[in-house]
């Protein structure tokens, strides 16, 4: 796998913007919106007015059907103040009580009286899954518990949690938002010099240069070298992975990419740990700019999203506190000692390790498909329309360790899905859709993409570097195992 995916290159991406856009266009958009969620508190684009959101809608052609708006979402803290608290209460605490009902107030329309708690607790709140309770510190005073609502996704209580139980950033500032179909001024498709298939886009919003890349391996295959002396060949790892992500596809025929670079699990044994994915089984990555803001997608999950939320916005400050064991999609299964023999102990299609009399992928499977529904349902309420995939991994032999991708489960936010009879190579011509979820890098900024393209003719990049090692091993003749 190239390079590009290695978290040291991730700005790799960005750097091949600019110059692409010194050249004809060959990539266009045959649909596609964005929605931009900048963080009150932190964004750089506020901070540095690099986005003219007063004038988003008068002079530039490219600003026609934008959307602004602004949401705030901190009733949360009626939580630590109990459901009798007031609007004042919540002001006092440094909440805030504009109401989630906000998000698209029709004209004229005058909204309730925040005053009342009821109304925000009702708007802000939801039945998800059961409470548990832990105490944490409230600026430093252990006297004054703040109260952490956490969502179990493998329970269906009943009980309340907060309405954004699995996009919690949303809770956490308040967000200005800009939303708007996208009209790209340019747009380019490469074959990079390490192989990769590279698309861009610009469009112009406010006065400013939003830009995102996408890039995929076309060749996408984990491979290992096998044998000793003489006889080492490069083997596949666990068979077809694009062939096991393409039966993911809902709409369409074509080649399904998940845009898995910067994932990472948890060790089942020492959940302190986080295990990133080899270079090798990164398949793609994104990258864009909006204002003074670098975002990168969200990683995937391979395990309850509120656990990996509440990590990587609070682990910094509290260590790894925030995933247990419960929260992995991953259960340990017994080395499949004889692939070819489709036993109840070593087939993962039906291998049932814990006796309930239900296939444990199966029970895996429904509890992901819960968070998929309620994650599109939490993003509707915003005014977007989300499509995580869930993968499951029953097709992989099971080797009895848990490093690895044997006996997970996967979400994804992150993909590309080239059409059939596309050729990714140079010369070439293309279709194919994309869903981007991404965050900011420096704040809470929070950004979704989608849409379709089409590419004429790829070209070849030309100001990239070249793999010397691989050139002088071709010119030599030499014969080395060298994994794809």
């Amino acid at each position: 796998m190239s390079s590009m995916f290695r978290h040291s290159h991730a700005i790799a991406a960005l750097s091949l913007l600019g110059a692409a856009a010194c050249a004809p266009q060959n990539a266009q958009l045959t649909e596609g919106e964005y929605i931009m969620f900048l963080a009150e508190s932190t964004s750089r684009t506020i901070l540095f007015d690099a986005v003219n959101f007063d004038d988003l809608a008068s002079g530039d052609p490219s600003d026609e059907g934008v959307e602004t708006f602004q949401i705030d979402c901190r009733c949360e803290l009626i939580s630590v103040l109990g459901d009798d608290a007031t609007c004042e209460d919540v002001d006092a605490f440094g909440g805030s009580c504009t109401s989630c009902a906000e998000f698209f107030p029709e004209d004229g329309e005058e909204l309730e009286d925040p005053n009342d708690a009821g109304y925000l607790t009702d708007l802000c709140w939801a039945p998800y899954h059961t409470i548990y309770d832990e105490g944490i510190p409230l600026d430093g005073n252990d006297d004054e518990p703040l109260v952490q609502w956490v969502p179990n996704p493998w329970d269906d209580s009943g009980n309340g949690a907060p309405r954004f139980a699995y996009e919690l950033w949303l809770h956490r500032d308040k967000f200005r938002v800009v939303k708007q179909k996208l009209e790209p001024w340019r747009g380019e498709a490469i074959i990079t010099t390490e192989g990769d298939f590279h698309v861009t886009f610009h469009h112009t919003v406010g006065g400013s240069d939003f830009r995102f890349a996408f890039v995929i391996d076309p060749d996408f295959q984990p491979q290992e070298c096998v044998g000793s002396g003489d006889s080492v060949a490069a083997e596949d790892v666990d068979g077809d992975w694009l062939g096991a992500w393409s039966e993911d596809i809902e709409e369409g025929d074509g080649t399904l990419y998940y845009l898995n670079a910067g994932a990472y699990q948890f060790n089942p044994s020492n959940i302190e740990d986080a295990w990133f994915l080899p270079n090798d089984w990164r398949a793609g990555y994104a990258e864009a700019r909006f204002g003074e803001e670098t975002l990168f997608i969200r990683g995937a999950r391979y395990g309850n999203p509120f656990a990996y939320e509440e990590y990587e916005a609070l682990g910094d400050l509290f260590g790894q506190t925030y995933v247990g064991v419960e929260d992995l999609f991953y259960f340990a299964m017994p080395a499949d000692d004889n692939p070819d023999t489709d036993t109840i102990e070593n087939d993962p299609v039906t291998a049932d390790i814990d006796g309930d009399g239900v296939a444990d992928f199966t029970e895996m499977g429904e509890a992901i498909d819960t968070i998929v529904a309620d994650t599109k349902s939490e993003i509707e309420a915003v005014g977007w329309e989300i499509t995580p995939k869930a993968h499951l991994n029953d097709w992989r032999a099971p080797d009895g360790i848990a490093s690895g991708l044997d006996g997970w489960g996967e979400l994804h936010y992150n993909w590309v899905q080239i059409d059939a009879g596309s050729v990714l190579e140079v010369g070439g011509s293309a279709s194919g859709s994309f869903e981007l979820t991404m965050q900011a890098t420096d704040s809470q900024s929070r950004m979704f993409i989608k849409g379709s393209f089409v590419v004429d003719k790829i070209k070849k990049e030309r100001w990239g570097a070249y793999d010397i090692d691989a050139i002088k091993i071709e010119e030599n003749g030499t014969e080395l195992c060298v994994p794809r």
